[in-house]
């Protein structure tokens, strides 16, 4: 059996009339499809009518979706806003809980006789230093000194310096007797008296151990006798006794 074969340009042309075949038949299939999509346009379904018979919304519906929004908006701000100062507040803590304040020895015990010693009102910053002084008070180590300008019996100037938190001075140290000596030439009451055991003792009951006497300790016999530290002296012999019901400047110590 004898095969027949195809000149070149015969295969050629069987395979251009497959190519036209094929692009005839895209094109009635694509005429198809858009007389279809033309019928569907033409011929909407029902539910596409009734949304387009619905009535458009009246100016006051419209208005009342923009109150609505804008409600929205602003409860979402103010949320917002109270979640920022949540977390502020949360952070403010955790680092003020991190921060640890000086444990030594020495601000402890600061610390402490500020709490217990120093009278009301006090003001006890961080570090533990027991005093801040007011105006007209002047600070000398961890104390508080006031220097009055007018005249009041013992016991009126003691009252005195309570109503402003404190008392009269207790001088237990060289630096303290050194530090008040320095205001003038003038005569302070001081918190020492002589009290009913016939000795001198502190306005906070404790005995006089170390003393600033003009001429050594009085010993007056009453308890009508009070201590005056003479300014502008001396600074380790100028203290002297005088009756409780003279007058004199005084010397308040608050801390």
């Amino acid at each position: 059996m004898e095969m027949k074969k195809f000149a070149p340009v015969e295969v050629q042309d069987v395979k251009d009339a497959e190519k036209s075949k094929k692009e005839e038949t895209k094109e009635e299939e694509e005429e198809k499809e858009g007389t279809i999509l033309y019928r569907k346009l033409k011929n909407p379904p029902e539910e596409i009518c009734t949304i387009a018979s619905l009535p458009a919304p009246t100016p006051k519906q419209t208005e009342d979706v923009y109150r609505r929004v804008r409600l929205y908006k602003m409860i979402s701000a103010v949320f917002i806003i109270l979640s920022l100062l949540l977390l502020a507040v949360v952070l403010a803590l955790a680092m003020k809980l991190n921060v640890k304040s000086p444990e030594s020895a020495e601000s402890k015990f600061i610390c402490e006789q500020c709490q217990t010693t120093c009278p009301p009102p006090k003001i006890i910053p961080a570090g533990c230093q027991c005093c801040e002084c007011e105006e007209d008070w002047e600070k000398f180590e961890n104390s508080c000194y006031f220097f009055s300008e007018t005249r009041l019996n013992w016991q009126e100037s003691r009252e005195e310096c309570q109503k402003q938190g404190g008392d009269l001075v207790v001088i237990n140290n060289k630096e303290v007797q050194e530090f008040l000596n320095e205001y003038g030439n003038v005569r302070y009451w001081i918190g020492l008296h002589y009290s009913e055991e016939q000795r001198w003792m502190w306005i906070n009951n404790t005995a006089s151990t170390q003393s600033y006497w003009s001429h050594g300790p009085p010993n007056p016999g009453s308890q009508s006798s009070c201590a005056l530290l003479n300014g502008g002296g001396s600074d380790l012999n100028n203290w002297s006794s005088d009756k409780c019901t003279v007058y004199s400047q005084y010397i308040c110590q608050r801390c």
